[in-house]
């Protein structure tokens, strides 16, 4: 982690052009899925991997959240974006929840600790909010699975039925701050 960088996003720091170089790939194999509220694993072979416009539409989308004052964190490495992750900054479900609304690391990256470095100074300030815990949609890959659960986040105990609509194929879960 020496050589990485991780600070809040700002915009001067973070620009539309920001993630043209980050390589969101994913090739999934198995997934977690709930079939009568117990969890499975299936096949599910599929490949996740943002173009040039998926990327800078997710920039975008990540300035909002910036100019919108959420919590938003980048990992950076030689000057590049490497790893961001973001939590809306308003709270919902009785103000119990704020939602982390993404959370990404470069292919290249993965498995050098950013996603728990980023997560964890993502709820350090989540923290000085009322909310009592984190949201997550999260992916149904045993990979992203693995790496939630090893973090401590469990199944969510208040599911939001517009984020589950929105995101049909992901877990809902939460981490207690």
């Amino acid at each position: 982690m020496e050589d990485f960088i991780c600070e809040k996003l700002t915009l001067d720091n973070f620009t539309s052009r920001s993630l043209n170089n980050f390589q969101r790939y994913q090739q999934v194999v198995k997934s977690h899925v709930k079939i009568d509220g117990v969890d499975v694993i299936i096949d599910d072979p599929y490949v996740e991997d943002w173009d040039l416009e998926q990327r800078q539409n997710v920039a975008l989308e990540v300035l909002s959240a910036i100019e919108n004052s959420a919590i938003v964190y980048g990992a950076f490495y030689d000057g590049e974006v490497v790893g961001f992750i973001y939590m809306e900054g308003f709270l919902f479900g009785e103000k119990e929840y704020i939602h982390m609304k993404k959370l990404h690391i470069s292919f290249p990256y993965r498995g050098c600790g950013l996603g728990r470095e980023l997560f964890f100074l993502a709820t350090r300030d989540a923290k000085k909010t009322e909310a009592k815990k984190v949201y997550i949609s999260a992916n149904s890959s045993t990979d992203s699975q693995r790496f939630y659960r090893k973090i401590d986040c469990v199944d969510a105990q208040r599911v939001d039925d517009q984020i589950q609509k929105d995101n049909p194929y992901d877990l809902q879960m939460e981490y207690i701050l």
